[in-house]
């Protein structure tokens, strides 16, 4: 169980510095944010300082499937990208199969440790879209020539709404003949709290984790989990994958259309006693005045930037993702070594209670948190727990 950087816009060096604190184990490349030369060179570049590291690349192909106007950076450099691709394109063999062939052919000369399929994205497991994702992954397997292919899967949320299409989804993808998955849960709007899904979509996100991983024995990697990652390590062994901007964390097809501009987000600090992320103004700086703030936080190196006083100026956007990768790694090393599914989610619903518990502290002295910074995610990942419970008998 790893936590992997997923890469982006403004890398400069956070990525290098998670690695040698040994937050980081490896990286997901995006080709939208980094020409293809750049991209090979920093590959090598990885390897060469750090041995040992996991480098891969997310080929990032279901942009080509969106219609209307897109914002493919970079992307539009690579010699696969094919914009503005149509059902009646998609259904034909010699496309998959040439597609398949040239972004494999690329991960070729990219020097990473396994290769990626390419996939589309679909918003229901029987609908059209998601036969042809599972098309291309046999086309994949057959174009690779090696055992170490993950295959790629972008998934809408709502599409876990259908649990029988689910499981009949489930039952053709066990069969392929492949190292794993990367998976990508697709949200409905990237402003949402990442945190909270509805939770039986969210239940049987688990539940489709758990088959693959720990059921079927897959490699498992869940693309922009952010803290999502708690939740879905007690149901197996997945790596997870985890930026520096909110559209590095949670993925949404909107991370792929114009800007619309707006105000830079305001700044958080990750807590992994809530397992949620509160602003600094006025939040911590509140707490630290009425003096709570010392039950919100667990050991990170840059703590003393935000308690007992606020230092508002010096927590960056680069100290701001070294800490959430921290706290999230160190989350993800408490889950990692407990015997079982079972021991693991009841030491996951033993740390939900614990957070409602410092919730409630937090409310009686400050009940107007934000949207994004309240308890509301931990009710709806008990709710999630219970059913997953009741559907796999954990």
């Amino acid at each position: 169980m790893s936590l992997f950087a997923q890469h982006g816009y403004g890398k400069s060096n956070k990525i290098e510095k998670a690695i040698t604190s040994g937050d980081l184990t490896g990286v997901v490349l995006s080709p939208k944010a980094e020409s293809p030369q750049k991209l090979i060179d920093y590959s090598s570049e990885l390897h060469s300082k750090f041995p040992g590291i996991k480098v891969y690349f997310d080929p990032q192909f279901y942009i080509c499937g969106l219609q209307g106007e897109v914002t493919a950076g970079k992307l539009i450099e690579y010699p696969y990208y094919t914009g503005g691709l149509t059902r009646a394109s998609l259904s034909i063999p010699n496309n998959l199969r040439s597609f398949s062939q040239d972004v494999l052919g690329f991960q070729n000369a990219l020097n990473v440790d396994a290769l990626f399929s390419p996939t589309i994205a679909f918003d229901s497991f029987d609908g059209r879209e998601s036969q042809t994702a599972i098309s291309l992954a046999y086309e994949s397997i057959g174009a690779a020539n090696t055992s170490d292919i993950y295959i790629s899967l972008c998934i809408h949320e709502s599409s876990f709404r259908n649990t029988t299409a689910m499981e009949d989804f489930l039952n053709v993808i066990s069969l392929l003949d492949t190292k794993g998955f990367y998976i990508i849960i697709e949200r409905t709007n990237s402003t949402d709290k990442s945190t909270s899904v509805n939770s039986a979509v969210l239940a049987n996100i688990m539940k489709f984790i758990y088959i693959l991983s720990e059921i079927n024995g897959f490699d498992v990697i869940m693309g922009y989990s952010d803290l999502l990652s708690v939740l879905f390590a007690a149901v197996g062994h997945p790596d997870f994958c985890c930026g520096w901007y909110n559209n590095l964390k949670m993925f949404s097809e909107s991370n792929f259309r114009p800007s619309s501009g707006g105000r830079r987000p305001r700044k958080r600090y990750t807590s992994g006693i809530l397992m949620s992320s509160l602003l600094l103004v006025p939040e911590i700086a509140t707490l630290n005045r009425i003096g709570i703030s010392p039950q919100i936080m667990t050991e990170s190196p840059f703590n003393s930037i935000v308690s007992p006083t606020l230092d508002d100026a010096s927590w960056t956007d680069e100290i701001s993702c070294l800490h959430n990768w921290h706290i999230l790694n160190n989350l993800l090393c408490d889950i990692e070594p407990l015997s079982s599914v079972t021991t693991k989610l009841n030491y996951l619903t033993e740390k939900i209670l614990q957070a409602s518990h410092v919730y409630r502290t937090i409310n009686e002295r400050f009940p107007s948190l934000d949207a994004k910074s309240n308890n509301s995610h931990l009710n709806i990942w008990l709710a999630a727990i219970s059913d997953f419970r009741d559907q796999v008998g954990v």
